[in-house]
């Protein structure tokens, strides 16, 4: 049996130090970091957009139409630039989130209190109740979202309230 020859050990070791784990994964483990830099983020400026927004997202300013962004070299007084009738952009989307959010929080609630309701209904009573909201849940899925909505939206007419029917 061949013996190996010790090496010396250097007394400064060379493996590289101990890096911190990465942004994404430091969020992957905990969760409600995630949540609050999302509600920052998306939610607070939308809430905020009255006294945040850094111009009123309806009136025109015709000379400062098209302004890039920022980031692509335009100035500081319209973050993400203007569109072409000279609207802050960063103001519409504010703006414009309020109605995303009530829509979406308005549909989650209706949405999860109906299936719920449904839901207990088909547990408690079985039998017949069951078969007969199971096929209403096998028709709604079957139809297509976007022509359900066209359809809707012809029948009733546009505004949020269709939107979130």
């Amino acid at each position: 049996m061949t013996e190996f020859p010790q090496t010396e050990r250097p007394s400064h070791p060379t493996a590289p130090a101990m890096r911190r784990p990465s942004l994404a994964r430091r969020m992957r483990r905990l969760p409600l970091t995630s949540i609050l830099i999302l509600l920052f983020l998306f939610i607070f400026p939308a809430m905020t957009a009255d006294w945040l927004a850094p111009h009123d997202p309806i009136r025109s300013r015709i000379l400062d139409r098209l302004t890039p962004p920022v980031f692509f070299g335009g100035s500081f007084e319209y973050l993400f630039g203007t569109d072409r009738l000279g609207r802050d952009i960063l103001s519409r989307i504010m703006h414009g989130a309020r109605v995303s959010l009530s829509v979406s929080i308005v549909g989650i609630l209706v949405g999860g209190v109906l299936g719920t309701v449904l839901g207990l209904i088909a547990g408690y009573f079985r039998g017949l109740a069951d078969k007969i909201i199971m096929r209403l849940v096998d028709i709604t899925m079957a139809l297509p979202s976007i022509l359900l909505a066209l359809v809707l939206a012809f029948a009733v007419g546009t505004s949020i309230q269709t939107v979130i029917i």
